[in-house]
C-alpha cells in the first residue's frame, strides 16, 4: 500500500486545489464512496483504520479519512484530512470502540443553536472530519462493538455544521454488516 492509499500526512501534503481528479484517484487509488450533488460538484470519501496497540491492555482504532470536493470542472476546490482515534476496551462480551451514543443526547442536539464545540464537548474527538457534498463542514462519531476480529454492532453520529459552525443537521444510523 502507498502512502497516498495509507493516507499518509506526508502524501496529503500533495494535495492541492485545482488538482485534477484523476490526478487525485492516481496517488490516492479509489475513493471508498463518490457522491454528485445537484450542484454539479463531486465528493470523494477516502478512509484507512488500523489497530494501534497501547500500553497493555488496551488498544485504539486508527480512522485516516480524507474528503476531497470537486467543481463542475473535476477539479480540487477544497479537501479536509482528518485523523481520529477510537479507544478500545475490553468487555465480558469482546470489546467496544468509542463513546456511546445514547439516543437521548442525540435527540437533545437541537439545529442552528449547537455549535461544533458544544458536541465536541457532549460526545468527545471526532473519529471523522471531513465536508459533504456541498462543501460543508461534517463531524461523525462511531460506536463500535465486536467479539475477536469481528464487529458485532456499528452506529455512527453524522453532523453537518452551517458557516457559523451550528448544527445544520444530523442522523444517529446503525451501519449494517
Amino acid at each position: 500500500m502507498t502512502a497516498g492509499e495509507q493516507l499518509d500526512r506526508s502524501a496529503i501534503a500533495k494535495l492541492q486545489k485545482g488538482q485534477t481528479q484523476a490526478e487525485v484517484r492516481q496517488e490516492y487509488g479509489v475513493p471508498k464512496r463518490t457522491e454528485t450533488g445537484a450542484n454539479g460538484k463531486t465528493l470523494d470519501f477516502y478512509q484507512v483504520t488500523f489497530f494501534r496497540k497501547m500500553p497493555a491492555p488496551h488498544r485504539a482504532l486508527i480512522v485516516r479519512s480524507l474528503f476531497v470536493l470537486y467543481d463542475e470542472t473535476s477539479r480540487v476546490e477544497q479537501f479536509v484530512h482528518h485523523v481520529g482515534e477510537l479507544p478500545i476496551w475490553r468487555t465480558p462480551l469482546g470489546w467496544e470502540a468509542g463513546g456511546a451514543l445514547d439516543e437521548a443526547r442525540v435527540r437533545s442536539i437541537q439545529r442552528e443553536t449547537h455549535s461544533r464545540d458544544d458536541l465536541i464537548a457532549t460526545f468527545g474527538s471526532p473519529a471523522i472530519a471531513g465536508l459533504d457534498r456541498d462543501g460543508d463542514a461534517m463531524l461523525a462519531w462511531y460506536f463500535i462493538t465486536g467479539n475477536g476480529g469481528f464487529f458485532t454492532s456499528r452506529h455512527e453520529l453524522l453532523v453537518t455544521f452551517d458557516s457559523s459552525n451550528r448544527v445544520k443537521d444530523y442522523l444517529l444510523r446503525e451501519i449494517q454488516q
